[in-house]
This record gives structure tokens, sequence and C-alpha cells, in this order.
């Protein structure tokens, strides 16, 4: 065989190694049918030869350099297999983020075809890695390595401006790579500047040092409390949350109808527009960790992104982070919160972010709880509400177990329920559901919050639950949050305001409650319709 032939055998093994690696790429262009994904899809498989032309790579270091390619398709196969999602900043979170035992855990729970073809990729790679120490590229002129350069800078300029190649493999995954590297420095500087607050803690005497506390709080999202059948909704939307003791808060609004702009102002002292104490201060996470608790963020949201990184920030300044990649339904932090209890720390503060009941809604809870069966309504609207009631009683399932497996410790024990803001349901405008909106209705921001104590709290601390009972009625703004929440549990901070502890004999309700709507604006709550 002579150099002739190798030359153009080893472009064919390019190919052969291309296509493969872009296998579920391939998949998922001809499942879209779109001539976007068509054209991303073309720039994935003659991106390759560009390089190599352009650059006069050696087969060998082509091949080095696709080790990184085939890694980002792998993770590629996982992410359109077994989440039909794609490769995002969130996905760099979760792997990177993530703790040896969570990613045996995962690799175990795999589909053996996903597992498979990812075997197979990598087989490939090795035979393409092993021919490329014999084969060589052919050379092109000057003239042919210019026009693809050009072409490779058309690629990148395609991507740098959202077009079609930032669709493609393996840009995409690139993409989401480079977002966690820039959001990561970001965290890091924000979390170093907070750490060099001191906020002088101190727990007040009644709460024993050597108690085993186990608190968990739940932030739901888009939850509005008008559609609970504990706050007197009509359909039974929350048949197993209903039979617990519970203590319903029945007047609190969030201090803005969208999720970031409120948890800013949950758990950290910002108020009305100047978020400066966000960035200056850490949450009040930390008066937790002053005071003894170790503790624990578990979210099934997006953990970095355009609008998710804020709240990120705040997750992680928790002792354990644990993510769950988005979209999957909630009931997976159930078994993560059963680990996170068998931890040996004797005072523990856990907190579950919910996807809850965002949109969409039927995407929201699996078919065994369509229970209000909105297919069979013709009805446009009535149907949207009838998905939404559906993922509501989900959610109660999902409440329900979380405290359930509470109920098992041993200690005082208490689980405390919000929900980040509500939502519109043909509320707002006549023909538009969700939340966000420039002129919010009053459902996208009256939201639950429920608490619930153990016999071990009620016993040593009964003045405490009947203050909490005798304020239940009063009127509420989440941004107080940040000073009731360890205000309930005997915690004083330098910035913490009795007047603010909506659970205390101190507070003092705010006359006017205003939030802020998706345009930064302030919006006075009694005047929205």
């Amino acid at each position: 065989m002579n150099d002739s032939n190798k030359k153009f055998l080893s472009f064919f093994d390019v190919f052969i190694f291309v296509v493969f690696i872009n296998s579920v790429f391939i998949i998922d262009v001809v499942k879209h049918d779109n001539s976007r994904y068509y054209l991303a899809l073309l720039m994935s498989l003659t991106a390759p030869f560009l390089v190599i032309i352009a650059f006069r790579l050696k087969p060998v270091w082509f091949a080095v350099l696709s080790f990184f390619i085939l890694i980002i398709a792998l993770i590629y196969d996982v992410q359109l297999l077994e989440y039909r999602n794609y490769v995002n900043v969130s996905t760099w979170s979760t792997i990177l983020d993530s703790y040896i035992d969570e990613a045996q855990e995962f690799a175990k729970g795999m589909h053996s075809k996903t597992f498979g073809l990812m075997l197979f990729q990598i087989a490939v790679y090795i035979i393409f890695l092993i021919k490329s120490f014999r084969l060589k590229f052919i050379v092109f002129s000057k003239k042919i390595r210019r026009i693809a350069l050009v072409l490779l800078l058309l690629l990148v300029v395609d991507f740098t401006f959202k077009g079609a190649s930032r669709k493609s493999f393996p840009f995409r995954g690139l993409y989401g790579l480079g977002d966690y590297i820039v959001t990561k420095y970001r965290e890091s500087r924000v979390l170093n500047k907070k750490a060099s607050y001191d906020y002088e803690t101190v727990r007040l005497p009644e709460f024993d040092a050597y108690q085993k506390e186990t608190i968990v709080i739940v932030i739901g999202e888009s939850l509005r409390r008008d559609h609970l059948e504990y706050y007197g909704y009509p359909l039974p939307t929350t048949p197993l949350m209903k039979r617990e003791n519970l203590i319903v808060y029945t007047d609190v609004v969030s201090a803005a109808n969208q999720t970031i702009n409120t948890l800013k102002r949950v758990f950290t002292p910002v108020e009305d527009l100047d978020d400066k104490a966000y960035w200056d201060k850490p949450s009040f996470i930390t008066t937790f960790k002053d005071a003894g608790f170790k503790t624990f963020w578990i979210t099934n949201q997006y953990v970095y992104g355009r609008h998710e990184s804020q709240a990120s920030f705040i997750a992680h300044e928790t002792d354990r982070f644990i993510s769950n990649r988005p979209n999957n339904y909630d009931e997976v932090l159930i078994p993560e919160l059963k680990k996170v209890l068998r931890d040996t720390a004797r005072k523990k503060l856990i907190f579950l972010h919910l996807m809850g009941n965002h949109a969409y809604y039927k995407n929201r809870y699996p078919e065994t709880f369509n229970y209000f069966h909105p297919e069979k309504i013709t009805d446009k609207k009535e149907k949207m509400i009838r998905y939404y009631d559906n993922a509501v009683r989900y959610n109660d399932y999902v409440l329900y177990n979380f405290l359930q497996l509470l109920k098992q410790q041993k200690g005082e024990r208490t689980f405390i329920m919000f929900s980040d803001h509500g939502e519109s349901l043909y509320d707002a405008y006549p023909d538009y559901a969700y939340h966000g909106t420039e002129k919010p209705s009053k459902s996208e921001v009256e939201v639950p919050l429920i608490l619930w104590f153990s016999g071990e709290f009620k016993n040593h601390h009964p003045g405490i639950v009947e203050q909490v009972k005798n304020n239940k009625d009063l009127p509420v703004i989440s941004y107080d949050f940040y000073h009731a929440i360890p205000g309930l549990f005997g915690i004083r901070f330098k910035d913490y305001k009795p007047e603010n502890d909506f659970f205390s004999k101190s507070y003092v309700p705010k006359r006017k409650r205003k939030i802020i709507n998706v345009n930064l604006e302030l919006l006075e709550y009694d005047k929205l319709k």
C-alpha cells in the first residue's frame, strides 16, 4: 500500500471517528428536523477537517486534542439520553462540583443503552488513536489552508453571536464550560468578600448547645397559596399535608415575582431596589453556621445560568451543596434528603430547592399524578389550570415524604415550607399564565408559609410555638425571613431587627408592602389586581 493511500485512509478514519462521536447529536438533529439544527450538524462534521487543514495538525496531535471532544461527547450522551437535556453550565457544575460517591451512584443508575454507546465511542477513539501513530494527513496548499482558516473564523463569529454553531457539537458544551469557569470565578470573589463579614452571632441560652436539632426548609417554586387545599381551595390538591398538624400563615407575600429577586431578599438584608447588601454581606445561613449548625443545600433547580447564578451564590454558602440535574421530578430529592439526614452532625439545617410548579406544569409530575385529567378538558385556560393543580398535588406528595423522613429523626425537629413567588393563571392578563409580568396580579406574589414542630421542640420551647401561632394571620413580606428564620431558633446577630421578626412578639407589620416586578419597579401589593 503506497503512502498516498495511507493519507486518504487517514481522512476517512477522521470522518468515521467524527460521525461516531457525533452520533447522539445526529439523532437529535433528525428528531428536530429544523434547518438550523442541520446547519449545526454540518458545522460539527466539517469543523475537525477545517482545523486539520488550517493548522496542518499531525494525526497524533489531532487524536490527543480529540480526547477532550470525546469527554464532551460522553457527557452529551448522558444529558440527551438520560435527561433529554443539553450540555450547559449547570451540567458542568453537576460534574465538577459533585462528590465521588454521587458520581458512583449516578453511574450505577445509568441505562444500559447509554453506557453501551459510551463504551463504543471510547473504543472508536482508541482505534483512531492507535492508527494516528502511523497515518499521515494530506498537506494542502497555503491558499486552501487560508480558506479553511476563514471558514473556522466564520464559525467562531457565528458561535459568538448565537447562531447555528452554538447548537452544534461540541461548541454547545464548550460554551457551558466557559460559563461555568467565569461563574465560579465570580462566585469565589463574592463568597470570599462575604466571608470576611462578621455577624457577631450569639444564641439564646434556652437553646441547648448539646441538643440534637434538625431543621428542614423547603423552597417551593411558583406555588400560589390559593390552590392549596389547606388554604381553602375546593379541589383535593393537598390530601396528604392537610392531615399534618401544620401552622399555616395566611397573609404572606413574596418580595418579587421572580425567583432570584425574591431569594436575594429572603436570605440577605436586601430590601426594596438596592441590592448592595447582597454582594457585601453573607446570607442568614452563615448565622446558623456560627451557631454550630452543619448546613446543606439540595437543589433540583438549574445551578448556574443567566438568572440562576446569584441564587447559587447563596446556596454555596452552605457546608455541602448537592445538585440534581434539573427537570427531573422533585421526588429525586427524597433519597438525597435521606442521605443527608444520616449525617452525624448534631445540628443540621437543610434547604431543599424544588422545581415545584414551574412552567411547563405538565412536565412537573409523572403520569401517575394525572388526577384532574386536563386532557379531557377542551377549554384552553381550564386545561392549563388543571395541569397546574396536578403539579400542586404532586408537590404535596413530595413535601409529605420530606416530612415523614424528618419525623424519623431524634431531637428537636422543625419543617418550614414557603414558595419563592406565586403564579398568574390568567389573573394578570386574560391570555397569560406563569409569572414575571410587568403588571403582576396578587396571585403572582401571594405565597404559602407553613411550619411543623416536633413534640420535643414544643416541649422545650412552648412560648415560641405559641407566639408563632398567634402571629399566623399577620401580614408578612418575604424579605423579613432574613430576620425571622434565625430569630425563630434563638439566633441573634448584629443586623437582626426584632421588629422584622414576624415569629416574635416584637414584630411590627409593614403598613405598605412593596413588591418588585420584572422591570425592577416597586409596586404596592394592595394596589395589585
